[in-house]
């Protein structure tokens, strides 16, 4: 499904495909996107995702926010905490919203 945004923002087309609950049947449109700005669906069990928030890929095609682990520091120093080691999809762009965010994909 295309759809048309009556009033689109001055660098926008207008028109883009619209995201979809559930596997695309034959003869659906499927965005396939590899870097640049997509709406995504958000895993049920994420934590809040606001913009800048990293984001990697989780079940069913949707995403969540990068975990966080805490380690010791060498000679007893304290901890620290550092992002999970793991493929990042991308950046969100803004605040999620009814389970979608916009996220600036850009694999890595």
């Amino acid at each position: 499904e295309v759809y048309i945004d009556d009033e689109p923002q001055p660098d926008e087309t207008g028109e883009r495909l619209v995201p979809r609950d559930g596997a695309a049947q034959p003869g659906d449109y499927v965005a396939v996107v590899y870097s640049g700005p997509m709406q995504v669906n958000i895993a049920a069990e994420t934590t809040a995702i606001v913009a800048g928030t990293r984001v990697t890929a989780a079940g069913n095609g949707a995403v969540r926010a990068l975990g966080m682990k805490n380690v010791q520091l060498a000679g007893d120093e304290g901890t620290l905490d550092i992002p999970e080691n793991i493929p990042v999809l991308g950046v969100a762009l803004d605040a999620a919203s009814e389970g979608k965010v916009w996220v600036l994909v850009n694999p890595q």
